[in-house]
């Protein structure tokens, strides 16, 4: 899966090395079919970066044009639902949906737990109640 770095700086043109990762930047945007690393991942979140995996080549064909998560390891899989910190998240009902069809298929069990986990963080801070909003409930 093809992934996207956007540099903090608006606009940037430039080659960048960090370690065996080359990245060219044009317009403040560098794409790269190399796996980062979770120190990557770090240090260009750390120094401002936007890093996202291409979504339109992620979802490779079911027949339908969905994503299928049986075609994907598990770490891209959790990259396009965005569990993987830093990552945008996919729609409620397509999150669902690549789980559905995980369990029905494949049903990868770091894969759903991982997702499972994920869900009830974002279910926990969606729920209104004095304890997870500012200020706490007491």
């Amino acid at each position: 899966m093809a992934t996207t770095i956007k540099s903090p700086q608006d606009g940037y043109n430039g080659v960048d090395v960090y370690g065996p990762l080359t990245l060219e930047f044009k317009d403040g945007v560098a794409t790269t079919d190399e796996a980062l690393t979770a120190g990557h991942k770090a240090y260009f979140k750390k120094l401002g970066f936007k890093v996202s995996g291409s979504r339109a080549q992620a979802a490779e064909a079911t027949g339908d044009g969905l994503f299928d998560p049986s075609k994907h390891s598990v770490d891209d899989v959790l990259e396009y639902l965005g569990v993987t910190e830093g990552h945008d998240s996919v729609t409620a009902g397509e999150f669902e949906r690549v789980i559905d069809a995980e369990a029905a298929g494949k049903n990868r069990s770091t894969l759903l737990a991982a997702a499972a986990e994920k869900k009830a963080e974002w279910e926990a801070q969606n729920t209104g109640t004095p304890e997870n909003t500012e200020g706490g409930g007491n």
